[in-house]
């Protein structure tokens, strides 16, 4: 089994599926298994002796204790994808029996089905296709040894004929949930965090990974504000969540259920992507029926379990009751550290020059817009007294800044008021109807108390106002925005032929995902019921009926597309050939060769001995010649017509 023709194959199998988990694996993991596939590749050159048979188990046993005591940073998921992954690898030093190798090959289509736990787009999709016909090739070299290349030729060829049966079965058969679930720890929530430092928010800002995209006829980009986070706790340099809120939403997956808003106006559709927090972005107020959301004290709304694959969520606006403020929610709104007396000294000055707190706030937002401020993600750092650093020193730095530098101005004044952070307008598409949503649109902003009401106040509106209505990368220049990430297609909007390919690409996946990834039982049973399948019965019909059917279609493929060998085709022709002659009275003796024929006619003589010779002469070549000169076979029908 050293040299068996289907080594290459599986080798060529386990790497590919290989590098999509490359991120989940240990280094630890790697090491042993690179080992193993080379010491497989010195034994199929003979320059290694096979392994004794204890000591390819004893040395999988050794290399996975690293599996065991990682198991608990890695979760059971990620132990046993680890496992696997070690498994199929020093499996290639014990292959004794055509039985194992078609052992071995079946594991490599379950781990590549593996990827799809953390992998679910378009071009994996494709990348598992190749995969699988790696695998096929495999499983043919077992049973039909040949060369390399028309192996691949019938292994691509069963492998499209197995697609449309595939489709078939993905749309008919009835879609479960999850049968188990593992957890995670490596599935870390991205995105915005619970405390708002400014130099961690500059980086999220920096980010280019798809949070979610929307289906909506919503408001205009500078009114998309969505909601994620409240913060009400400030320590003179960060601003915190409440402790109960907190504790909260460690609580969410054993929450019961409470009564939810009505749905009064229109909704929206939202695709949620994997990895992103708990507590879903939305468009504020807004109420779902969805059965896993629980809604916040804070009035957001979030999952009781991580999404760990692509999820749509409907939201609809509702009409929240009036909002109200008690004394201890008013206290701790108007809760500040000592210091900044420079900015304190301001505030005073306003509230000597304002009537109410309508007025005040007019006076802040004014004097953001007049101030000489600075939009960067690159601000200098601040010490001391920060809020007096950026707003009289400094004056350069971003939505935190000056959302932060805005709630304590108000909060001095004596007004309650809030930070809050979530994201703001989004990239529309409008040949595909929806918006995209990143992590580098994320936004702070604040909300204040006055007249019986919450109102939202943006002072990066009165600074840069680009930032609101067009968005970050409009505003800052190439250097700033997603610096870290130089090869995101985000950077290069300004390139046409890059921008054309991102947006198809994100075009692509927003189809997949929505029809594909995300196609669960209530999208099925809609599908279903446009096609009058419904039922049970109905669908097993459609099942058996369409089975039937491709079943013909592709015998009659086969029957069409098959073309005999070229001898066995010259043979037919000499049979049709003396055919034609027999029914003229010259047909060829019993056990008379072609060449014996063409001499006879020549002896008798015949008209056709000449043609007949020429015939033999081509059948002969054809049949017994290691090369033919091109067209041998087409100046032999050529003849046999003729005749």
């Amino acid at each position: 089994m050293n040299r068996h023709p289907a080594l290459p194959w599986l080798a060529a199998a386990y790497l590919l599926g290989l590098l999509p988990l490359l991120d989940r694996l240990s280094p630890w993991l790697l090491l042993p298994a690179g080992a193993a596939i080379l010491a497989r590749l010195l034994m199929a050159l003979d320059r290694l002796k096979p392994l004794p048979r204890p000591w390819p188990g004893l040395l999988a046993l050794v290399s996975a204790l690293p599996l065991a005591l990682q198991a608990r940073s890695q979760g059971l998921l990620g132990a046993l994808l680890g496992l696997l992954v070690l498994g199929c690898a020093f499996k290639f030093l014990e292959f004794r029996q055509r039985r194992d190798l078609g052992f071995h090959t079946l594991a490599l289509f379950f781990m590549g089905g593996l990827t799809l736990l953390y992998h679910t787009g378009p071009l994996m999709g494709g990348y598992l296709l190749l995969l699988c016909l790696l695998g096929l090739g495999a499983l043919l070299s077992l049973y039909r040894p040949a060369p390399w290349r028309p192996q691949g030729r019938f292994a691509l060829l069963l492998l499209l004929q197995s697609l449309p049966l595939m489709l078939l079965l993905f749309v008919l058969l009835p879609r479960l949930g999850p049968l188990w679930k593992m957890p995670d720890p490596r599935v870390a929530s991205t995105g915005l965090s619970e405390t708002v430092a400014p130099g961690a928010f500059s980086q999220l800002v920096r980010d280019s990974r798809l949070v979610l995209r929307a289906r909506f006829d919503g408001p205009p980009p500078a009114q998309r504000y969505w909601r994620v986070w409240v913060h009400e706790i400030f320590d003179g340099q960060a601003w915190h969540r409440r402790p109960e809120h907190a504790r909260w939403q460690t609580q969410l997956a054993g929450l019961p259920d409470t009564p939810r808003p009505l749905a009064e106006g229109p909704g929206y559709d939202l695709l949620l992507e994997p990895g992103i927090n708990q507590q879903l972005p939305v468009l504020w107020p807004a109420t779902s029926q969805a059965q896993d959301l629980r809604l916040s004290p804070w009035g957001g709304w979030a999952l009781q379990q991580p999404v760990n694959q692509p999820r749509q969520v409907r939201f609809s606006t509702a009409s929240l009751p009036p909002p109200s403020l008690n004394d201890g929610d008013r206290r701790l709104n108007l809760a500040l550290p000592t210091g900044n007396p420079r900015s304190r000294a301001l505030v005073a000055s306003w509230r000597r020059q304002s009537g109410d707190d309508a007025s005040l706030v007019r006076l802040a937002m004014a004097y953001f817009r007049k101030a000489p401020f600075a939009y960067t993600l690159s601000p200098p750092p601040l010490s001391g007294d920060q809020v007096d650093a950026f707003l009289f020193d400094s004056r350069r730095g971003f939505c935190a800044h000056y959302a932060s530098t805005l709630a304590f101005l108000l909060r001095a004044a004596g007004i309650p008021a809030r930070l809050v952070t979530g994201y703001l307008g989004g990239e529309y598409q409008p040949e595909a109807g929806y918006l995209s949503l990143y992590q580098f649109d994320a936004h702070a902003w604040v909300e204040a108390w006055w007249a019986g009401s919450w109102h939202r106040l943006d002072p990066t509106a009165m600074v840069a106002p680009e930032r609101v209505e067009q968005g970050l990368d409009q505003l800052v220049g190439a250097d700033e925005f997603l610096a870290a990430d130089p090869f995101s297609l985000q950077r290069y909007r300004q390139v046409p032929l890059l921008n054309e390919l991102r947006l198809w690409l994100a075009e692509l996946d927003y189809r997949w995902t929505l029809w594909v990834v995300n196609y669960d039982g209530s999208r099925q049973h809609r599908l279903l019921g446009w096609l009058g399948s419904e039922s049970l019965w109905a669908r097993a019909a459609w099942l058996l009926g369409g089975g039937v059917l491709l079943a013909g279609l592709v015998s009659l493929g086969l029957w069409w597309g098959r073309r005999p060998a070229p001898e066995a085709e010259a043979v037919r022709l000499y049979r049709r050939a003396c055919r034609k002659l027999t029914r003229r009275g010259v047909g060829p003796a019993p056990g008379e060769t072609p060449r014996a024929y063409a001499q006879r006619l020549t002896q008798i003589p015949r008209p056709e001995a000449e043609v007949m010779t020429e015939i033999a002469e081509l059948l002969g070549q054809l049949r017994y010649a290691k090369t033919t000169k091109p067209g041998t076979l087409a100046r032999l029908r050529l003849l046999v017509r003729r005749r």
